[in-house]
This record gives C-alpha cells, sequence and structure tokens, in this order.
C-alpha cells in the first residue's frame, strides 16, 4: 500500500469517532486559538503505522491538521467538506459529504467549542441521561443516513478537580455491539481548560481489531498561529479531486 493512502486510511479509519478533550467548551473560555502536537500509533493485522503532527484551532471552530511525519499533509475542514492536500506531491482531495464529517482528530477541536460535542450537528439526538456512581453516561441515537450501521453512542463523563471530563466514548451498531471504544487518560489538570495527554482507542470490524494510541503535547492556549494556517490556501496550479462520502 502507498505511504499516501496508508495516510488517508489512518485518517478515515475512525471516522465517526468522537474525541473530547474537554467538556467545557472553549467559546466559553475565551480560548481564540489552540495548537497541540500529536503522535498517532495505530496497531492492526497488517503492522504497526505512526503519524506525528500538529492540530489547529481558531475560534469560531476553524480547524486544521498539519501531518509532519511520515509524508507532508494538511487536512482543512471545511464546513460539510474535508480538503486533505499533499505539498510535495501537488495533489489534493476534496471529501464531500451531506453531514459534518466526524474525524477523530478534527472532533476533538470541533466538540470544544460546542456544548453538545458536536453530534448534534451530526445528526445525533440525545435519547438517555444515565448514572452510575458518580459517571453521568449520555446516550445518543443516530441519524437515518448512519443507522445501517451505527445504532447509539454512549459519552461517560466524571467531575475532575475543575471540570467535568470525559472517561469514554463507545459506538454501537444498530444491533447493540460494540464498535469502538475510546478511553480518555491523564488529563492535564494545570492546564485551562485540561486536556487528556493521552488517548486509548479499540475497534472491532468482525474479526478484526485495530488499536490506536493518541499521545497529546505542547498545548499552546492563545498564542499566534503561523501564518501557513491563519492564511491558509492551496496553490493555484493544484488540481483537486473531488469524492462524495
Amino acid at each position: 500500500m502507498s505511504t499516501q493512502r496508508s495516510i488517508l486510511l489512518l485518517i478515515f479509519t475512525a471516522l465517526f469517532l468522537i474525541l473530547l478533550p474537554a467538556s467545557t467548551p472553549l467559546y466559553c473560555q475565551s480560548v481564540e486559538t489552540l495548537a497541540i502536537g500529536f503522535s498517532r500509533t495505530t496497531i492492526s493485522a497488517d503492522g504497526e503505522e505512526q503519524i506525528q503532527g500538529i492540530l489547529y484551532f481558531q475560534a469560531p471552530e476553524d480547524v486544521l491538521i498539519k501531518v509532519k511525519s511520515p509524508v507532508l499533509q494538511w487536512t482543512v475542514f471545511e464546513g460539510t467538506d474535508l480538503l486533505i492536500y499533499y505539498p510535495r506531491e501537488g495533489k489534493a482531495f476534496r471529501f464531500i459529504s451531506r453531514n459534518r464529517l466526524m474525524i477523530p482528530f478534527a472532533q476533538s477541536f470541533i466538540g470544544l467549542v460546542r456544548d453538545d460535542f458536536g453530534l448534534s450537528d451530526a445528526g445525533f439526538i440525545l435519547t438517555e441521561n444515565r448514572k452510575r456512581a458518580d459517571i453521568l453516561i449520555t446516550v445518543w441515537s443516530a441519524p437515518r443516513a448512519l443507522r445501517s450501521y451505527i445504532g447509539e453512542a454512549h459519552i461517560g463523563t466524571q467531575k475532575g478537580i475543575r471540570e467535568v471530563h470525559p472517561l469514554y466514548l463507545e459506538i454501537y451498531d444498530p444491533r447493540g455491539k460494540m464498535l469502538t471504544r475510546v478511553t480518555y487518560l491523564d488529563y492535564l489538570e494545570d492546564l485551562e481548560p485540561s486536556f487528556p495527554a493521552r488517548i486509548l482507542i479499540q475497534q472491532k470490524n468482525g474479526e478484526k481489531e485495530i488499536r490506536e494510541e493518541i499521545r497529546y503535547f505542547d498545548h499552546r492556549i492563545n498564542e499566534s498561529l503561523p501564518r501557513e494556517v491563519t492564511d491558509f490556501e492551496l496553490p493555484a496550479d493544484v488540481s483537486v479531486e473531488e469524492l462524495k462520502w
């Protein structure tokens, strides 16, 4: 498999996951910009892959991801569309969707600026609140367009030192079988808002299983973003291949 294709698959492996670095919306805490370094390791039957880069957020909800290794790649969210650009290859792909694409890395930012973590935008409906000891579990029903393969999303939260933190996210198929579990670990309580420094993801597809670990580091809040982020534009001579999702 080509490196370019493997990176595309790596990004879309968990298309409907929602990673939630903090439960308090950033707009309530005057966060205008955010930059976080990340490293993501994926282990599957095909072996181990790793990507490294930086995630950028600019209020109100602009999200860009710069993958620095193993290839240079930009991922830009444009409303319901997703642009992936490879500067060195001079290639770009635009994924067109009727609904907001819920990509793990980006949703970690989109969720911060929405009090419902962006689930409503994706068409999910809150159907139930449960309490298990000191953990609050919210149950979300999938939109009609997704119900052939996703039934519900469950989010477990718990009060931390200053904020309520997501503990896990679970995605179930229509028969109630768990497809994905995301676990949030090692919250950095000295940051405001706090973030998990590590996230574990377990995905199942029949007999196949994929495990991922994402580590976040070098959090920069309300600092000036690079001009390549704030002024990002595709070069005029780059052709864009459009794909419907």
